[in-house]
């Protein structure tokens, strides 16, 4: 969502085992781009993270095409984004990447260079992909295609619509707070899931741009019940707080 000529993003990651998630990791490999990602304690692949060159990346379940004989060369979709983290400065060598290297699953990417404040939501299967038409102040997403694939679950598209309808309060509110906004939005029950063993296990909220990073250190649901951390920005360079705590 553009909030004040920024870009920012909030995320929240739904899955199973929630008391294993929860966790931010900073990684720095030798000619590789130094990465925070967020998961499960010493994982090595994330589903979300942003590089030192404020490349910020996520990704969702999306029902559709699964290889069921994958070639050697497809990877999992966490070890696709991990590569993409550590090698990628751009939304052009994103999608180079999208080219190169197949999955084995579908996905939703969703992807902002806060260097420029370009963003992007690309529709994956297996091995195609498209970028989703940006045509207002924010790009909404959840778990089902709008490109004319599998439409997913009535619940998917229950939670879209409470995403559209929080957007639209939160562009028209004043002298908001962006980052308590976003966290508000991924706290409405309509958007967070809770089910036993299953649902949000934990959120982000971030402006690449800025530099500004906040998480869900446990707690489940997250978004409603998590420990929100203000996460410091990890390498020499600006970082502009919003003042949120």
């Amino acid at each position: 969502m553009t909030i004040d000529g920024a870009t920012w993003v909030a995320r929240n990651n739904d899955i199973w085992a929630p008391d294993t998630w929860g966790y931010a990791t900073i990684r720095d490999h030798a000619d590789r781009i130094p990465t925070l990602s967020f998961g499960m304690p010493g994982e090595t692949f994330t589903a979300t993270g942003i590089n030192r060159d404020r490349l910020w990346l996520h990704y969702h379940f999306l029902p559709g095409e699964t290889a069921a004989d994958p070639p050697e060369e497809a990877w999992f979709e966490f070890q696709w984004m991990t590569e993409a983290l550590e090698m990628c400065k751009s939304l052009a060598e994103v999608e180079a990447w999208l080219h190169r290297q197949p999955r084995r699953g579908s996905m939703l990417l969703f992807a902002v260079d806060g260097r420029i404040g370009d963003r992007a939501v690309f529709e994956c299967s297996p091995t195609s992909h498209c970028r989703w038409p940006d045509t207002g102040s924010a790009i909404l997403g959840t778990n089902h295609s709008i490109l004319g694939g599998p439409e997913g679950t009535p619940e998917s598209h229950r939670r879209r619509a409470a995403l559209e309808h929080g957007v639209q309060e939160l562009a028209a509110s004043v002298n908001s707070d962006p980052a308590m906004g976003l966290r508000d939005l991924l706290a409405d029950p309509t958007v967070e899931q809770h089910r036993v063993g299953y649902g949000t296990v934990y959120s982000n909220v971030a402006c690449p741009a800025l530099g500004c990073l906040w998480a869900t250190l446990g707690g489940f649901p997250a978004a409603s019940c998590g420990d929100w951390r203000q996460i410091p920005w990890p390498w020499p360079g600006k970082s502009k707080p919003s003042g949120t705590r």
